[in-house]
């Protein structure tokens, strides 16, 4: 899903200059994936069997 990363050291350079939009990616990505498995969860106890 998320690999879009194509160097090891590209997220470090990408935190040391741009901390706060950084942050936010990382909160936007956590939420998102929070979203995700909620609502996967839901589907799996809504689905029958």
């Amino acid at each position: 899903m998320c690999n879009d990363i194509k160097s090891p050291n590209e997220p470090v350079s990408i935190n040391a200059r741009h901390g706060l939009p950084s942050i936010i990616t990382t909160m936007t990505i956590g939420f998102g994936t929070i979203r995700l498995i909620a609502l996967t969860n839901e589907d799996v106890c809504w689905r029958p069997g």
